[in-house]
């Protein structure tokens, strides 16, 4: 019997995630949700927040026998299939792109479908990890799924107010303890 464990996706019904992430956790499976600060499009109020990258998609790695265990979860639509087999998530391109994440924790995430000439930038196996999966400085490669990572850091300017003010509000700050 084949024991090895391998990345597989999952496919997830709309609002289900939360559920699915927790039983994964429950049986004790190494999952990957990937979460990321991302530009937000929908309120001006709010210029950026964590959202998922792949919405209703998740990462599971685990032996190909589970496969059907995870079929019947409630929640999950589908295992992600390539052709007629369920489709393989190399696993250095899963953990370089956990380390990307964690790296550009800071920065804005964004994601765009990989292109005939971004997939040309993509190395040959037998070269070095960081060209194949593409540690191109702020971007990332994932050749498997067919997307390209990219990170913007964070524009972080510190608005002060003018001397005096800043002055009074901080003493207004400690004199009532706010």
């Amino acid at each position: 019997m084949n024991t090895e464990k391998l990345w597989f996706g999952l496919y997830i019904k709309n609002g289900a995630e939360k559920k699915v992430l927790q039983a994964l956790h429950s049986r004790k499976v190494e999952h990957f949700y990937a979460k990321a600060l991302m530009a937000n499009t929908e309120h001006s109020f709010c210029k950026s927040m964590v959202k998922p990258l792949f919405p209703n998609y998740t990462f599971v790695r685990a032996e190909r026998l589970r496969l059907e265990e995870f079929k019947k979860l409630n929640g999950v639509r589908s295992i992600i299939y390539r052709l007629v087999e369920p489709a393989v998530f190399p696993d250095t391109e899963m953990s370089m792109f956990r380390l990307f994440l964690d790296a550009h924790s800071e920065s804005i995430i964004s994601i765009a479908a990989l292109k005939r000439e971004d997939s040309k930038r993509v190395a040959s196996p037998e070269e070095d990890l960081n060209q194949t999966y593409g540690a191109f400085h702020n971007q990332f490669l994932l050749p498997s799924i067919g997307y390209i990572i990219k990170a913007t850091p964070l524009q972080t300017e510190r608005r002060l107010l003018p001397e005096k003010k800043q002055v009074s509000w901080l003493m207004t700050k400690l004199a009532y303890g706010r």
